[in-house]
């Protein structure tokens, strides 16, 4: 299991006025957009505890509620295989790298592969201020027959 530190092209700024123009219709869609996709979306602290799920991660979080996962290490929730693998991915994110690995993660049927990228949120200043973990279970493309 290799992490890929990744080079990213830097995102473009987004003025605080047309921020400020959407309002509450921005943060709505934003929670809406993280609600209805299909990806695991999580949002870490710099050490790695989870500060946000939506509902797609918390079911793969032992259907914990927000409530009961909130500032658990986000590390703790994988087998123990996997944990050294993710850690040493949260360090790299809080050091302002974009990292993506793919870590095993057994379940009640059978072995999945998991797809995990982080990558840090960053103030205007460069300082990373958190991470954002999106990961996607890799096992149902694994195992599709061909054709």
């Amino acid at each position: 299991m290799d992490i890929k530190i990744e080079q990213w092209a830097p995102v473009a700024e987004i003025e605080e006025d047309i921020l400020d123009s959407l309002g509450f219709a921005a943060s709505s869609c934003l929670v809406s957009l993280l609600q209805t996709t299909s990806d695991c979306v999580k949002l870490l602290t710099r050490e790695g505890r989870l500060r946000y799920a939506n509902a797609r991660a918390l079911e793969e979080l032992a259907g914990a509620t927000l409530e009961q996962a909130k500032d658990r290490v986000w590390s703790e929730f994988w087998p123990n295989a996997a944990r050294p693998i993710l850690e040493q991915a949260v360090e790299k994110a809080a050091d302002g790298h974009h990292v993506h690995c793919e870590v095993p993660r057994p379940d009640e049927d059978g072995d999945r592969l998991w797809s995990v990228a982080l990558t840090p949120v960053t103030l205007r200043d460069g300082t990373v201020e958190a991470i954002l973990v999106v990961s996607n279970d890799l096992t149902a493309n694994i195992n599709a027959e061909p054709g």
